[in-house]
């Protein structure tokens, strides 16, 4: 891996599908070659790369064992070249395990605690007790992995309907 990957971390339905999206179209930073596919829910896709979303899946699900996952995301992690970078709400969990192979920069996205329970609800049914939990919860986590990271390896996004051309201005900014 020659350049600095970059981590694209929410709690999900916080609007980092919007920034993976402008990351791989706009600013040359290929998020992924195969996509999980785009639905009612995000129609303009969610540019999370199979390579890390199915290992990242099946080990939280306990279809997978540490050394079963590692072997399957490592080799993705080594064939990346260029710029490069990838997003999955799993993150939240999981990227700890993924600092310990390489150093990471990373774009933090929030949202409004109102607007990502909102989306939960209505994308997994979930009720709102439920929404809030897991949101706080994923959200602590993320905070706990990136408090400390310096400015240039940490850029905060705030998604309140913010332009693409706001998230394009404040992305070159940082990289």
């Amino acid at each position: 891996m020659g350049h600095r990957p970059i981590m694209v971390m929410g709690p999900g339905r916080c609007g980092s599908s919007s920034v993976a999206r402008i990351l791989h179209t706009r600013l040359g930073v290929a998020m992924g070659t195969s996509f999980a596919p785009a639905d009612r829910h995000n129609p303009g896709g969610y540019y999370e790369d199979l390579d890390f979303v199915f290992p990242n899946k099946f080990f939280l699900d306990g279809r997978l064992t540490y050394p079963e996952w590692r072997k399957m995301v490592l080799p993705a992690l080594d064939s990346r070249t260029g710029p490069w970078g990838f997003k999955d709400p799993r993150l939240a969990y999981l990227g700890g395990l993924y600092f310990g192979f390489c150093r990471w920069r990373v774009v933090r996205v929030c949202r409004e605690l109102s607007a990502v329970v909102a989306s939960m609800q209505r994308c997994y049914g979930w009720d709102e007790k439920e929404a809030t939990i897991e949101t706080r919860q994923r959200e602590r986590h993320i905070d706990n992995l990136v408090r400390d990271l310096g400015k240039d390896d940490l850029c905060w996004l705030r998604m309140n309907n913010e332009p693409d051309e706001r998230i394009v201005e404040q992305l070159e900014q940082w990289l």
